[in-house]
């Protein structure tokens, strides 16, 4: 558990900021938070009920009561998530992520605070691994960022509220040693074996038999890797994008003469659009390009079209 002090002796700016702490009751979360009590940091506790289970009201009134005898301010939400889902046509995850960091936002807005949650080593093992299967490109293998921005996470009014990650480099075996050693009455999450989950049956299936081949810390040291170059692909894209893209025109003539990965970075840059847009469509759009005859129009997603005319490409929305 040591990691997390070294997380805040790197970013002392974090040291006294209030802390807007998300607390399922499970063991990452009470671990964390009864850390961070013990050194005395300026916690404020946000739990989530997503009223998917039978048990979910039970779990937010633990969660409520540790406050209580820690003497720390608990605010609890609660929602409908399978209706909130079905309205906004979501899986439940992507409905849940969105209402939680919504609702850690508004606290930390109203407190000048910066969201903390429990995301451990490996939570990022597991999501390097999910990314993998699902044929990421390196923005998807880099793991979980230690400090990031909410903007990277949910659209939201509040984009530059910060979310630190202090227990990512302590693996989860660890934390249950920490509970069991403090005697800590964690929550275990009966769906989280349910397999039908993508990262259930990844950490349930495919996890362990990476684990005992030394998978956590290899992938961990990949991850960083990956990590590291694409930081530097993210500053070489930018320059090119800010010397040689004006007004979402550029020349066909320039674009053709990138690289491959390149072609492929800039214009997953420049198409900033609420979705993700695919390989395949990029690939047409460089296809489109290299041709260079016409007047040919592509559409992207969300009302986004890449228009070629007379060797200038446009990208309209």
């Amino acid at each position: 558990m040591e990691n997390i002090l070294d997380f805040f002796t790197q970013n002392p700016k974090f040291t006294h900021a209030p802390l807007i702490l998300g607390v399922s009751g499970g063991a990452d979360s009470l671990a964390l938070l009864h850390y961070l009590h013990a050194l005395k940091y300026n916690i404020i506790v946000a739990h989530i009920d997503h009223s998917l289970r039978p048990t979910s009201h039970a779990d937010s009134i633990h969660v409520q009561n540790i406050c209580a005898s820690l003497n720390l301010p608990c605010h609890a939400f609660k929602t409908d998530i399978a209706e909130l889902a079905k309205q906004n046509k979501q899986s439940l995850e992507t409905a849940g992520r969105a209402f939680r960091y919504s609702s850690f936002a508004q606290l930390a807005a109203q407190l000048s605070g910066v969201i903390v949650t429990a995301h451990n080593k490996n939570d990022t093992a597991e999501s390097f691994i999910m990314h993998l299967l699902r044929g990421s490109g390196t923005s998807g293998l880099c793991g979980i960022p230690p400090i990031s921005t909410l903007g990277d996470l949910i659209p939201s009014t509040f984009q530059n509220i910060q979310v630190i990650r202090p227990m990512l480099n302590t693996p989860r075996s660890n934390i249950e040693q920490y509970c069991l050693d403090n005697n800590l009455k964690y929550i275990t999450d009966e769906t989280n074996t349910d397999t039908s989950y993508f990262r259930n049956d990844i950490r349930h299936n495919i996890m362990p038999l990476l684990y005992a081949r030394g998978g956590l810390d290899s992938i961990t040291r990949t991850s960083q890797i990956i990590s590291t170059e694409h930081d530097f692909w993210t500053e070489h894209i930018s320059n090119l994008i800010n010397t040689n893209i004006h007004d979402k025109t550029f020349s066909v003539k320039w674009f053709n003469s990138l690289h491959l990965a390149e072609q492929r970075l800039v214009l997953k840059a420049v198409l900033t659009t609420p979705r993700t847009v695919s390989k395949e469509r990029i690939d047409s759009i460089i296809t489109m390009c290299q041709k260079n005859y016409g007047n040919k129009t592509i559409e992207v997603t969300d009302g986004y079209k890449i228009t070629l005319n007379k060797g200038v490409v446009t990208i309209a929305n």
